[in-house]
């Protein structure tokens, strides 16, 4: 019996003959059978499978002469029984021959013989083991590490709960421990390793541990310890002591508000939530065009590829603000959605209600919640209900509800699971404002704590709103079990600041990123203080294509870091990723986001982000969990965008087909969504359904060039999944744009996709000839060159076509490096394409990794370029497309404590 040990380090040995060096003198052929044994299991893996992830970079013939010659020496070392086969393509292990530590682990999980499990894990999944020239192998290594991992700490933080019922204190610590090493930054095991400590009397010791824990948390992560972890640290130091020593100083209103001192019941504040890109809210129209992962103009020919992302990230910023978009293209029919689960620890800040009777006083009473809900999000120990997500309920409510939403406030906390809700009035008395609140439990209805009035002149406004965030926080501190620490929350800017501020997201939402960079740059000036005009400046500037002007704004608000609280930093972040064409960069920022805003449009972000990175599996749960008639994300288009494009690439096209439909229902005639129908018809081959969707859309007012647009994603998708009737589909595309009026096209737009028609249609010549206008032209976007490459290279011209390569490349290159980060790799996906047209596999793969390295993110649009279609069944091009190895299966993303 051989065995395989790949817990730990790696180790292949046989009774009588000890270690089998010479197997294991051959990383990748060792590699193959660890990969054989864990992925196969009992079963077998097809031979395509071992060719992409080990012999990616060859040719198909010399890689299954590689993977033969493999084979046959695993079979000398290892025995000829050891390998067995099921006809010409599955290879798997005898596991009467050979055992493998990592089956017998997963065995004693699912039987949760925790004891057992943890005798087998000695460590790391093939720790210190590197394999050369096979990333695809170390990619699935890597996955099968984490999943493995947290099977451990589950079992370890078991047999620390059990060892501490039977109040075996040394056998706690010692699971605890090891757990903690394991997983170094998981708060749950690290309460399990300060609980055994304790237990044991070693209570300086935990309170070691624990300083150890917080520096790292907050050095790898920039978080602090939750709630939950901070209260049992205080109980360990004595409430008094605690709180001086893990809060710092206590702010004079906190140290006076009674009942102040620590209580034994803390309100946990949310989990941090570890790993799981994002698209344009309705009614945020771009003015200029906008561009899909791959380079694709869509509806009209857009500009940059980072529009959407950059739509998203200034409603996060929004969040940081405590400020609302309202937006007017909501669904037409909202969806009923269930209530949210209430949660103890959850508080909701309704708009003061404003008897001012004051028309230029019409926003303060919003104004104060934002603010009041602003300071709450950055007190540890505290879970407050965005403001995004507030008015998203009130705005679904508001129509439903028999009586006003001043009245029926149990309504909205109830939705929104909240236990507590800050309600207050403000009104005028000559020339003084007055403002008053409470904190009301939901259920009783009862106060739980009064707030001590603030009046102030009726020109003091901001004043007020400050002095009432800080008695409303005083207050609510004893509640949370905490310390307000006032200190580090930011006062808020002056009522003008706020104001323009306000007037440029309005602006931004009509569609005029210009005009809102105005606004937001007088809000600026008038309060140089106030982080968020500035942030959402730099989102403007990219919006805008002026790469260097963002920079330069990023770079003076990278100086500031100290002085802004965690979802300004986590939206400047993100931001910083974007410009940079740095997709891990945007979606740690967005993991960030959603730890502190769960179920909001950070948390959405990670979705998107996600799918560009070819997690599609990830970001279908998360966007499951999400839900689209919840908060935020009512009425929030990407949201189908996302879901349906991430079960596209799962190749799930019948769940496809089911939520592009839901989408139709909510946006009838909406062009966009109608292509997620069309391409999810054509993933089925359902040409009698394409025509269908293509005669109704034609009885609609839809422009002409949606009406394009709808049949440029049939004719794609048909040709990458049915290619047998693709190339008549196209014909008769191009017969439809030839009977179009003359302007109509010889519109840019309508070039575009007349071209993608004829090259579909095998007739790239005359492609050619409807993209000269376009070439040109003084700056041709990169899409018309790569078109005209494409095409090029299709016709045989291949001098022609390398000569677009070539200036494609040019163009690039005398960009600077912000100006191409906000490309996401564009230029390169291009030369890729025109390389696989011509027939070039090896440099059209090369290229397409680097396109992925500078932010190209993978989505359908990708899989189903024409000019790919020859390598689509190369197993080193599928392996690149192919959602990362592990993704259903490893839970990538944990769940969002709501």
């Amino acid at each position: 019996m051989i065995s395989l040990n790949a817990l730990g380090p790696l180790d292949v040995r046989e009774p009588s003959r000890g270690s089998l060096a010479s197997l294991l003198s051959q990383p990748r052929r060792v590699a193959l059978l660890v990969y054989i044994a864990v992925e196969g299991g009992e079963g077998f893996v097809s031979r395509d499978q071992l060719l992409a992830m080990f012999w990616s970079e060859s040719d198909d013939s010399r890689a299954r002469a590689s993977l033969r010659q493999a084979l046959a020496f695993l079979r000398r070392v290892l025995g000829t029984d050891a390998l067995r086969t099921v006809g010409d393509d599955g290879v798997g292990l005898d596991v009467a021959v050979v055992t493998t530590d990592v089956l017998a682990f997963r065995r004693a999980v699912a039987d949760r013989r925790t004891a057992d499990a943890m005798a087998l894990y000695r460590g790391a999944f093939l720790q210190g083991f590197l394999v050369d020239e096979a990333p695809a192998f170390e990619q699935w290594a890597s996955g099968v590490r984490e999943a493995l991992a947290r099977d451990a700490v589950l079992a370890l933080n078991a047999l620390a709960a059990d060892a501490l019922e039977r109040r075996d204190w040394a056998g706690a610590i010692s699971s605890a421990r090891r757990a903690q090493e394991t997983a170094p930054l998981n708060e749950q095991v690290h309460r399990r390793l300060l609980e055994a400590l304790g237990a044991s009397g070693e209570r300086a010791e935990a309170l070691l541990e624990h300083e150890r824990f917080a520096s790292r948390l907050m050095g790898e992560l920039e978080v602090r310890p939750s709630a939950e972890t901070l209260g049992l640290v205080a109980e360990m130091r004595g409430a008094r002591t605690a709180t001086a020593d893990v809060r710092g100083e206590l702010p004079e209103s906190a140290a006076a508000a009674p009942g102040a001192s620590q209580s034994s019941d803390a309100i946990p504040a949310p989990t941090p939530y570890a790993p799981p890109e994002r698209g344009q809210r309705s009614g945020a129209q771009s003015p200029s065009v906008v561009r899909n992962d791959a380079g694709v103009e869509s509806r009209g020919g857009a500009r940059r590829t980072t529009s959407l992302l950059l739509r998203a990230a200034l409603l996060l910023a929004v969040v940081a603000a405590g400020v609302f978009l309202f937006t007017s293209e909501r669904a037409s029919e909202p969806v009923a959605q269930q209530p949210a689960t209430a949660s103890a620890s959850r508080i909701a800040v309704m708009p003061l209600d404003n008897q001012t009777r004051d028309t230029s006083l019409g926003p303060v009473g919003r104004m104060a919640a934002d603010w009041i809900t602003e300071g709450i999000a950055r007190v540890d120990g505290m879970q407050v209900v965005p403001v995004t997500v507030m008015l998203a309920t009130e705005q679904s409510l508001r129509d439903t509800l028999d009586t006003s939403l001043r009245d029926a406030w149990q309504s909205v906390a109830n939705d929104v699971g909240a236990a507590m809700v800050v309600r207050g009035t403000v009104y005028r008395d000559r020339e003084t404002l007055h403002f008053q609140a409470s904190v009301v439990d939901v259920q009783s209805g009862s106060i739980v704590r009064a707030v001590e009035m603030v009046s102030v002149p009726v020109d003091s406004v901001m004043a007020g709103i400050d002095r009432l965030r800080t008695r409303v926080l005083a207050a609510i501190a004893p509640l949370a079990d905490s310390t307000t620490h006032l200190r580090r929350a930011i006062a808020p800017p002056s009522y003008e600041a706020y104001r323009a501020y306000v007037a440029g997201l309005e602006t931004f939402v009509g569609g005029d990123p210009a005009g809102a960079l105005r606004h937001f740059e007088r809000s600026a000036a008038v309060d140089s203080t106030y982080p968020m005009p500035r942030i959402a400046s730099a989102i403007m500037l990219l919006n805008l294509g002026d790469a260097n002007a963002a920079a330069r704004l990023i770079t003076r608000l990278q100086r500031e870091r100290d002085q802004l609280g965690p979802l300004e930093l986590s939206t400047l972040d993100m931001t910083r990723g974007l410009l940079a064409g740095d997709l891990a960069i945007a979606y740690d920022a967005a993991v960030r986001q959603a730890r502190v805003a769960p179920g909001t449009i950070g948390e959405y972000m990670v979705a998107e982000l996600a799918r560009k990175m070819n997690r599609p599996s990830e970001a279908v749960s998360v966007l499951r969990a999400l839900g689209p008639d919840r908060g935020e994300l009512r009425g929030w288009r990407p949201y189908w965008r996302e879901l349906t494009f991430s079960l596209h690439m799962l190749g799930e096209h019948a769940e496809e087909l089911v939520a592009a439909r839901e989408a139709q229902l909510r946006y009838p005639g909406d062009a966009e969504v109608l292509v997620y129908v069309v391409r999810a018809h054509a993933a089925r081959g359902d040409t009698a359904a394409i025509a269908s969707v293509l005669r109704a859309a034609e009885s609609t007012s839809l422009p002409v060039n949606d009406l394009a647009s709808l049949r440029v994603a049939a004719a794609t998708e048909l040709a990458a999944h049915e290619a047998s009737v693709a190339p008549g589909f196209a014909s008769a595309m191009v017969s439809w744009i030839d009977a179009l009026d003359t302007p109509t096209r010889e519109s840019a737009a309508m070039r575009r996709m007349h071209a993608r028609a004829l090259q579909l249609a095998a007739n790239p010549d005359r492609a050619l000839h409807v993209l000269r206008p376009l070439l040109g032209a003084p700056q041709p976007l990169f899409t018309d060159l790569g078109l005209a490459g494409v095409s090029a290279a299709a016709s045989g011209d291949s001098a022609r076509a390398r000569g677009m390569m070539q200036r494609i490349q040019s163009r690039a290159d005398a960009l600077n490096a912000d100006e191409r980060g906000i490309l996401w790799g564009t230029p390169t996906y291009w030369r890729a394409a025109i390389a696989a047209q011509l027939t070039d596999s090896a440099l059209a793969l090369s290229l397409l990794r680097q396109a992925r390295r500078e932010g190209l993110g993978i989505e359908p649009a990708i899989h189903a370029q024409p000019a790919f279609a020859r390598l689509r069944n190369w197993p080193p091009f599928a392996a690149l497309l192919v959602p990362a190895v592990g993704d259903r299966t490893a839970g990538t993303t944990p769940p969002i404590s709501r």
